[in-house]
């Protein structure tokens, strides 16, 4: 098509350049035709208006001829390059392909608006109350903690106090030191250069109860610690003073630490006391001999003197129903 096109307008212009052919042979026709006179007289310096008339004429043709030429001439040249024109163009195509790259996938508005909903989370966190953001900014700033559900309180951890070594270079020791240290047995294996060393971790403090004394359900229990623990980013040192809360479950003493004093700091914590058999809470056996003892005593005091006896002697009435109730609570042990 482009091909038929381009013919056409080949002919076209074949038949303009023959039209302006015929228009150029007719002034030469038309000189050819005046006589030798007109001529003459020119050269004489003589004035002739229709000389002058067909020279005219003739100088019109000539410079339209030339036009033409001209203009031919510029229609098969190629046009000059617009640079401006050129970057609005490859900018329109830029923007046509990102607009049909969007339509084609929708991911990418919805990653969009995923953007924007992060961003306006992330606003409202940032203008919250002061003691909503102050509680955020100490669970990311400081230690883990755990929340307390009955009492709301951010409890701290509590972890054990390990002695790092200073300097393994040798020292010097006495001989007596050096004498005591070969005759205990010594382990005479090695570690190979790319073997590590074990360290063993242990989740418990040590600790003991502090004084001797008799407790009922409820009361409140001293425990002294065995060794330094850390409790958040606070050193506690040996033999500092706990104090929990006991409960008796059978011949188990449970006792729970909620907080610790150390100079002048409450430090809010959750600590269980277990016993060294693994299980919680202290074994206290003769637990259950000595309520019922208690039992029987106050099942004694309360029916004495509320059956009828026959007998006529006041201690002898108390003494059976004693003897009754002692019977009774005894057999139902």
């Amino acid at each position: 098509e482009m091909k038929a096109k381009q013919e056409e307008k080949m002919r076209s212009l074949q038949d303009f350049s023959s039209l302006l052919d015929e228009d150029a042979k007719q002034p030469e026709k038309e000189l050819a035709l005046l006589s030798d006179e007109p001529v003459k007289q020119k050269k004489s310096g003589g004035y002739s208006p229709q000389n002058r008339g067909q020279s005219s004429s003739i100088k019109t043709s000539v410079d339209a001829y030339q036009d033409i030429n001209r203009t031919l001439g510029n229609f098969y040249e190629a046009p000059k390059e617009d640079t401006e024109k050129e970057r609005l163009l490859k900018e329109v195509e830029a923007l046509k392909a990102r607009l049909q790259e969007k339509e084609s996938n929708p991911s990418t508005a919805l990653e969009e608006q995923k953007a924007l909903m992060e961003e306006s989370y992330k606003l409202a966190a940032k203008y919250l109350p002061v003691n909503a953001g102050n509680a955020s900014e100490t669970e990311t700033i400081g230690e883990p903690a755990t929340k307390n559900t009955s009492s709301k309180t951010a409890i701290l951890p509590v972890s054990q106090v390990r002695e790092r070594t200073v300097s393994a270079l040798p020292q010097e020791i006495s001989d007596a030191d050096r004498i005591q240290a070969f005759s205990q047995p010594r382990n005479v294996g090695f570690h190979t250069a790319t073997a590590t060393a074990q360290r063993e971790t242990k989740n418990t403090i040590t600790a003991c109860i502090h004084d001797d004394r008799t407790i009922l359900d409820g009361q409140s229990v001293r425990l002294r610690l065995l060794e330094s623990m850390r409790a958040g980013g606070t050193l506690i040192p040996r033999n500092t003073l706990l104090t929990g809360q006991a409960r008796i479950q059978g011949e188990r003493l449970g006792i729970t630490v909620v907080s610790l004093e150390y100079q002048g700091l409450i430090v809010p914590v959750e600590l269980r006391v277990y016993d060294t058999d693994g299980q919680q809470g202290i074994f206290i056996p003769g637990t259950k001999e000595m309520d019922a003892v208690r039992e029987i005593a106050a099942n004694m005091g309360t029916n004495a003197g509320t059956s009828i006896n026959l007998s006529s002697d006041a201690g002898e009435q108390l003494a059976a129903d004693m003897g009754r109730s002692l019977i009774q609570g005894t057999s139902q042990f």
